[in-house]
């Protein structure tokens, strides 16, 4: 009699067990993971518990899927303690990744098994949405490897693109002391090609770090429309 009281308590241990861990999953995952306990320790193996029954359809008491009953039939537990990343379908046709665990007494006798199962579509569909956002946003075609691009830019200072500009046209040595005035007109071409003059104040910090007069930057800039005509 004590060994039979002994061998039902273990029983009602095992499945207060893991009824809780399959709650404490549910709650944890959140309501996208379907937490499935089955009890196949009797001649009638059932789902003994569910979380987020909504996934499935299923409750408590309903029978095995046709694949948990192949895991029994095939006898996969016997040589794993588990079976991950396999699909499955939700109650509304979607798509599912399913996993188990195989829940083993010591003697390698199979109870129960824990299914979780993920509902995978609308994070597939997040997935492919954002993939579709960022090459529409960020996509080149394929002409932009071999051709010059455009490139806006918003100047915010004259100094910076004024030394820019000094570089590219007179190199590390800088403008010289005396300077043409066809260079100095292409200097002003140069910096109103970047932007410069969009800037508050533009043409007189051009004019004074140029040794010109604000005056002259304007001549320079009429010459210049003036040739594009």
């Amino acid at each position: 009699m004590r060994g039979c009281r002994r061998e039902e308590n273990a029983d009602v241990e095992w499945r207060q067990r893991w009824v809780a861990l399959s709650e404490f999953l549910g709650s944890v995952l959140g309501p996208d993971y379907e937490i499935v306990l089955h009890d196949v320790s009797g001649e009638c193996p059932q789902v003994l518990a569910i979380v987020n029954a909504q996934i499935s359809g299923r409750r408590s008491g309903a029978p095995l899927s046709a694949l948990a009953m192949d895991f029994l039939n095939n006898r996969v537990y016997e040589d794993r303690y588990y079976q991950i990343n396999y699909r499955g379908m939700s109650a509304v046709g979607e798509q599912l990744r399913c996993s188990t665990f195989f829940i083993k007494d010591d003697s390698g006798q199979i109870l129960g098994m824990l299914c979780i199962n993920f509902t995978l579509e609308k994070y597939e569909k997040f997935a492919r949405s954002v993939t579709d956002f960022m090459e529409r946003s960020f996509c080149f075609t394929a002409s932009y490897a071999d051709e010059e691009a455009l490139l806006e830019v918003f100047p915010s200072s004259v100094e910076p693109i004024y030394e820019r500009c000094i570089r590219q046209l007179f190199g590390e040595s800088g403008m010289p002391a005396r300077l043409p005035q066809i260079r100095k007109k292409q200097l002003v071409g140069l910096l109103e090609e970047e932007g410069v003059f969009q800037i508050k104040g533009a043409i007189a910090d051009v004019a004074q770090r140029m040794g010109i007069s604000a005056a002259s930057v304007y001549r320079y800039l009429a010459e210049l429309h003036m040739e594009k005509r």
